[in-house]
Formats: structure tokens, sequence, C-alpha cells
């Protein structure tokens, strides 16, 4: 019987969008059936949505930084306000919390 045993029950992960965010590396092409293929020259960031379970969006990560690349792994769930602010912390450099608490500091009337 099932839960008896040891037994556990089968557990299957749900089909996701993923956004994979590549910066540096070597050049690759990386192809997975069912999803276009990742060009990354490795002088640019590249951008790369895949759908697929958790395990194989974490398994194509894993294959990219073995590369020599960064990888971001994102999935739909993130709010594009969240995504947004990683973009823009991550292309300019700056720590996008520190910099709201300044603003909100010279905003504030005290």
């Amino acid at each position: 019987m099932a839960g008896q045993g040891g037994d556990q029950p089968h557990v299957t992960q749900p089909q996701r969008v993923w956004t994979l965010l590549v910066f540096g590396g070597q050049p690759f092409r990386l192809a997975l059936t069912g999803n276009p293929a990742l060009d990354h020259d490795g002088a640019n960031r590249s951008m790369w949505k895949m759908v697929g379970t958790r395990t194989a969006a974490e398994a194509a990560k894993t294959l990219i930084e073995e590369q020599g690349c960064r990888v971001d792994l994102h999935t739909e769930e993130v709010t594009d306000e969240m995504r947004a602010a990683k973009v823009v912390e991550q292309f300019y450099g700056v720590d996008l919390p520190d910099v709201c608490q300044r603003v909100a500091a010279l905003e504030d009337p005290k």
C-alpha cells in the first residue's frame, strides 16, 4: 500500500516557463528538445526562455555555469516589478533597495 513500508507518492513537477539570464563565460550553443536554442557569444548578455520542470531548468543552469557563465534563473512566478528591479541592479550595478532608501530619506520632510 502507498504510504506504508517507505513508499513515497510520486509527485510530478509542473512545467513552467523559465528565464535564464546568462553573463560572460565561453561561447556555446545549448539546444533542448521543445525549446529554442540558446546561442551565447560569451561577450554579451543573453536571455533565454525555456519550458520545463524546475529540475530541467536547474540542470540547464548547471550546464551553462560549466561554461564559466554566471546565470540568473527566474520563473514566471517572479513579478514584473521584481524582474525589472533585478535587471536594473545587474545592468547598472546598483543596489536598488539602498537607492530606494536614500531617495525616501531625501523626500522625508523631517
